[in-house]
């Protein structure tokens, strides 16, 4: 729920949403995308798609997802710019920018696939019309968190590896800086 002061929501530039970080994993085919969305999936964003396709489906990336026709984007595009000039490129960053306004308008299988981009805390803004982006690993679709996602393996000797302690590191700093 959005903080309002006497009915009036303060000036909020942009809100930065990080749910489920901690799963780098440069392993072939370590990235699922679901065979029944897949389709439909590729041609709402070929060019993230397409890069993770060449990739061999590795989970070496952290997803950016926003809304392009909106202020999220402005947000989106200064983080990119960030990442990009922190280094370790071996982090890679996979943009999702859903071509929505207004969410009402998501329609048919687009709905379906959309409705997986609408479950993090993020959403709650988008609803009020305050941009914002996500960040995530992709949750159950990548490495150990197939498995582990909710489950008992889903603990601290799981995620604590160099690796995503590594990714988690470039994030902080991405956002950090993209903040100055």
């Amino acid at each position: 729920q959005a903080i309002e002061y006497n009915g009036v929501l303060p000036d909020i530039q942009g809100v930065i949403i990080l749910d489920t970080m901690m799963e780098f994993n440069t392993s072939a085919r370590s990235q699922t995308i679901p065979s029944e969305i897949e389709h439909t999936f590729a041609a709402l964003f070929p060019s993230a798609y397409n890069s993770i396709k060449s990739d061999d489906f590795r989970g070496d990336f952290l997803n950016l997802f926003y809304r392009l026709p909106t202020k999220d984007s402005d947000l989106a595009n200064e983080f990119k710019a960030t990442w990009n000039n922190e280094g370790r490129p071996h982090f890679e960053l996979e943009s999702f920018p859903l071509p929505y306004e207004n969410l009402d308008d998501i329609h048919g299988t687009d709905r379906d696939i959309a409705m997986n981009f609408l479950r993090s805390d993020h959403a709650n803004f988008w609803v009020r019309g305050i941009p914002a982006i996500w960040l995530s690993d992709s949750a159950e679709f990548r490495g150990d968190m197939i498995q582990c996602y909710h489950q008992m393996c889903d603990n601290l000797q799981v995620m604590l590896t160099e690796d995503n302690i590594n990714f988690l590191g470039k994030t902080a700093d991405t956002i950090t800086n993209t903040l100055h």
